[in-house]
């Protein structure tokens, strides 16, 4: 009987503690992300970097209900995509419309950027360049019994 009391009382202690090491974790991210800043923001006067920072303050609430329009049109569409098509047609028309918004947005930011003479911000996510060719896209590509 002991044993078994024992046992209880440390699964109550598990929920508890596996909380606080999700939370810790969640702030030590939070924190890492507000470390970060985009290059060239440690040269700027405090009133620049209020700046730069309100003029994406102000886009974010701006695109916001843009944002939740692209999800629910998106979520329609997946909610009525019967075949593996419509749902990845669907998914290309999210992403299209996310990528527009993510592209309105890097240029209205790189515009302020250059009021205070940064270099203008490139987005990974939004890499414009030809897509580069690997040998596993061109086995892909390649009718079958042709590699």
């Amino acid at each position: 009987m002991r044993g078994s009391s024992h046992r209880s009382s440390r699964r109550l202690l598990l929920l508890p503690c596996s909380l606080l090491v999700a939370l810790s974790l969640q702030v030590g991210h939070a924190q890492a992300e507000l470390k970060q800043h985009p290059p060239g923001w440690e040269h700027l006067q405090p009133a620049q970097q209020r700046e730069l920072a309100q003029v994406r303050r102000r886009w974010e609430l701006q695109t916001h209900s843009r944002r939740v329009f692209i999800l629910q049109v998106s979520e329609r569409c997946i909610r009525s995509a019967f075949t593996a098509e419509a749902y990845r047609a669907c998914k290309r028309q999210e992403r299209q419309a996310s990528f527009s918004l993510r592209l309105e947005g890097l240029q209205r930011s790189n515009r302020a950027r250059a009021q205070v003479s940064l270099a203008a911000l490139l987005d990974p996510q939004l890499d414009l360049s030809a897509p580069r060719l690997t040998a596993c896209s061109i086995k892909k590509a390649a009718p079958e019994g042709a590699a």
